[in-house]
């Protein structure tokens, strides 16, 4: 159901970025460089909470259904959805500004047509194909690269050209804003979520930057990292900006008034960070710092709906939303920075021969039935079961009671979804707390082809040569022309030629075959295959050269028997439910300023 509600919503809010630029753009043509701000306003708020949601179901997405090991993990495509969110956001606050203060036009038309050339942009990068190497959404070229690339420059063209004919005709303001106005600070935080796209999609630009211009570019270290360390900087500022925002006053504020106003909630946030550092070892300068921002964002707002708004829901919008967002960014703080990867390998098992992605002290191995230590838990593999598509894999969850018995707490079924076409697909099972998730998924896992058929090939050989197999290698060691005493079934008249074989295993252990070729009363042949069954290899004469001394044999093998096991990931994922939170409710106070802004319209 996400593939069903997760794309329309990024593609709607991608669409609505097309309202506000179509009235810059009018604005720019006829000379109206303020009257179009107020018919744009609640289109540019509806946007964001549109693409908003749309950004956060796939967040969702990721984390419920598909095997990233989290909710983000800064995929190109991911990238390019999220940062046209964050010019919208950016372009609705200076909209904000202009129908306060009438000042920031010429960076509100700029913060405008932007956003729809990212969103131009991220069309181009999602359906050129572009990023087929470098994102695990799977886009290839659909036929539109230079149709896409031409729209996308038309219009950067076109933004370019009306802000420059017009920039000494925008309205000038008569003075500097006063640093301790709330719209000096407004300013900045559009500048910093701008400061913060222009990164992220650089570093997403890397595929196209390399294709033009034959380059090298990649992210250093692992992507993940990258980005964290690039922009929890930014994070940061806007946290403090969104937590002191309602309680400055335009043009200037009452510095004494504001302190006492911000007090309460900059001292519940410093308990609050004191306590959760030290509770959860938080101990890195820059979480911590993140901390107190996250916490206090989250505090003032609500204390500013609280006290300031006397609790009434009209008029809260964006005291709800920075609420919201200030719980979004601290739940991705905790549940990141204390994400615990519980499933190191306990199996006598080295399952790195797998591969370079399979790490020991990131994955275990379970064989059917056995139990091993994992984290706090006993766990155990089940078994499995085939439902049309999918291959539902139970691992039972258990914990030691008093007595030392093994209690079972819970059961997850991670699945794998098969695709011949487009390849298998793990999905995660995870369970929930109040507190926290355990994410689980399958790494690896022999899939057994229920239709296969033994193997059946022809071999021609002379005395002394090597027969090879899957899982064996047998010598043609001699002729016995007199088996007789060796078969039973052969009568007087019967002539016969026996081929020894020694057969070794993979153990290196020795077993001996001997097919028999036999001319029946001395008028028609026949062949005695010899088998053996451990093994499922069967071996028997195809005919034989007399003058070249040439033997022709056919080999079957069965498809070898695996004993079932699975490899598999989880990952203890503490305070999620408090970025979910923050989800709904920043979702919620944007929808509630889109009805505020219309009403007032």
């Amino acid at each position: 159901y996400w593939m069903v509600i997760h794309p329309p919503f990024v593609l709607f809010g991608y669409a609505t970025a097309i309202v506000p630029f179509a009235y810059a753009i009018a604005g720019l043509l006829r000379g109206k460089f303020i009257e179009w701000v107020r018919p744009a306003l609640p289109w540019t708020f509806f946007g964001i909470g549109v693409l908003g949601i749309g950004v956060l179901m796939g967040g969702a997405w990721a984390y419920e259904s598909l095997s990233f090991g989290g909710f983000w993990a800064w995929d190109p495509v991911e990238n390019a959805s999220l940062v046209p969110w964050l010019t919208m956001v950016g372009a609705g606050h200076l909209m904000l500004i202009q129908r306060k203060k009438g000042v920031s036009v010429f960076s509100l038309f700029l913060m405008v047509t932007i956003t729809f050339c990212l969103v131009q942009y991220a069309s181009f990068l999602t359906k050129s194909g572009v990023l087929g190497e470098t994102s695990v959404h799977s886009f290839t070229d659909l036929g539109m690269t230079a149709q896409l690339a031409i729209s996308l420059l038309f219009f950067i063209g076109l933004s370019i050209f009306l802000i420059v004919k017009n920039f000494k005709k925008f309205p000038k303001q008569d003075r500097e804003e006063s640093s301790t106005s709330r719209e000096f600070w407004m300013f900045v935080s559009a500048l910093v979520l701008l400061m913060s796209a222009f990164i992220i999609s650089f570093s997403t630009s890397f595929p196209v930057i390399n294709q033009i211009f034959g380059t090298n570019l990649a992210t250093s270290g692992e992507r993940i990292d990258y980005y964290n360390q690039w922009l929890t900087p930014f994070a940061i500022i806007v946290s403090f900006l969104v937590a002191i925002g309602q309680f400055l006053s335009y043009t200037k504020t009452d510095m004494p008034r504001f302190w006492k106003r911000l007090s309460i909630s900059l001292g519940l946030s410093v308990i609050v960070t004191v306590t959760m550092s030290y509770s959860m070892s938080i101990y890195n300068p820059i979480y911590v710092v993140m901390l107190l921002s996250t916490s206090l964002a989250a505090f003032a707002n609500l204390d500013y709906w609280a006290r300031i708004l006397k609790g009434k829901i009209k008029g809260a919008g964006p005291s709800i939303a920075h609420f919201g967002f200030g719980l979004l960014l601290l739940g991705i703080l905790v549940s990141t920075s204390q994400s615990t990867v519980i499933s190191s390998n306990s199996s006598l098992y080295d399952i790195s021969v797998l591969g370079d992605d399979f790490d020991n002290n990131e994955n275990i191995l379970l064989m059917l039935d056995d139990t091993l230590i994992m984290g706090d838990f006993f766990v155990a593999y089940r078994g499995k079961r085939s439902e049309d598509n999918f291959i539902h894999y139970q691992v039972d969850y258990m914990t030691m009671n008093e007595k030392g018995v093994l209690e079972l707490d819970f059961s997850l079924y991670p699945f794998l979804q098969l695709n011949p076409r487009m390849g298998n697909v793990a999905e995660p099972y995870t369970k929930h707390y109040a507190h926290k998730d355990i994410y689980t998924h399958i790494s690896y896992a022999e899939l057994e082809d229920k239709d296969a058929k033994p193997t059946s090939e022809e071999h021609s050989i002379v005395i002394g040569d090597t027969i090879f197999t899957r899982t064996s290698f047998m010598v043609f060691d001699s002729l016995d022309r007199n088996p007789q005493s060796s078969f039973k079934g052969l009568s007087e008249n019967d002539l016969a030629i026996g081929a020894h074989f020694t057969l070794f295993d993979v153990d290196t252990k020795a077993h001996h075959l001997e097919p028999l070729f036999v001319l029946k009363d001395r008028q028609y042949s026949m062949t005695v295959p010899d088998s053996l069954s451990e093994l499922g290899i069967k071996i028997g004469f195809e005919g034989i050269d007399p003058e070249k001394e040439n033997f022709k044999f056919r080999v079957v093998e069965d498809q070898p028997k695996f004993n079932d096991f699975i490899v598999m990931k989880a990952i203890v994922f503490p305070g999620i439910n408090i970025l979910w939170l923050g989800c709904l409710i920043m979702g919620l106070g944007t929808f509630f300023s889109v009805i505020q802004r219309i009403r007032r319209n």
